[in-house]
């Protein structure tokens, strides 16, 4: 995976949750991560396994799956998993998928490239 050791996709959607919205950034990455380890699994299908596997979880690579499994170990640990739960407004999820595709400096090293509208149907799934 391109910078391996960087973090990628899942903190530059986390972080307009946090400026726009003042979301604790390890609750908007909790909220975030099942959206994005499904949207990379068809691309690092060995890693995503192992994730899950780390997590206790079964071996997945349908992204179906892998969001269910993962979002499902969120809410197992009391993670608000919607983001009308922080109250934010579905009017905001446009500007704050512009505002996460800008950082590139995360979106680079992310094994799948994510345009503006993956982003925003993201925001829209977790709304």
């Amino acid at each position: 995976m391109p910078g391996s050791g960087h973090t990628a996709a899942g903190h530059a959607v986390a972080y307009p949750l946090g400026t726009r919205h003042h979301i604790p950034h390890g609750a908007a990455n909790a909220l975030i991560f099942p959206h994005v380890l499904a949207f990379n699994a068809p691309a690092v299908p060995a890693k995503t396994i192992a994730v899950l596997d780390a997590l206790g979880m079964k071996p997945a690579t349908d992204p179906a799956l892998v969001f269910k499994a993962a979002h499902d170990w969120c809410v197992a640990l009391g993670c608000k998993m919607k983001l009308s739960e922080f109250g934010v407004p579905e009017a905001d999820l446009p500007q704050m998928a512009e505002e996460a595709h800008a950082i590139r400096r995360l979106l680079d090293n992310n094994p799948r490239d994510l345009s503006r509208e993956d982003i925003l149907d993201m925001y829209r799934a977790a709304a």
